[in-house]
């Protein structure tokens, strides 16, 4: 990721390793602790390593508002609509 770069609401991305991309260190026939983190050293240092997005607080806390913001509009909708969910 190119530093400086703004996510969807204006604030800076960070980014984080992709462990299911990074195969060489899943694939590895020894798997330690020392090993893995040489393995990631080298990966960082040729540029080898898949990166993920990580959100920014501001994001998650948007996200947050949003998720908490679906059921009461679902509920809204079902009395409108004069929807009953059935139980068996």
């Amino acid at each position: 990721m190119v530093p400086g770069t703004q996510g969807p609401l204006g604030e800076a991305q960070r980014d984080s390793l992709e462990p299911v991309k990074n195969k060489a260190i899943a694939s590895a026939k020894v798997k330690t602790d020392k090993i893995d983190s040489i393995t990631l050293a080298n990966l960082l240092r040729g540029g080898w390593a898949a990166e993920c997005y990580v959100p920014s607080k501001m994001t998650m806390e948007f996200r947050e508002l949003v998720r908490f913001r679906v059921n009461p509009v679902r509920q809204r909708t079902r009395m409108k609509e004069g929807y009953t969910p059935t139980c068996s």
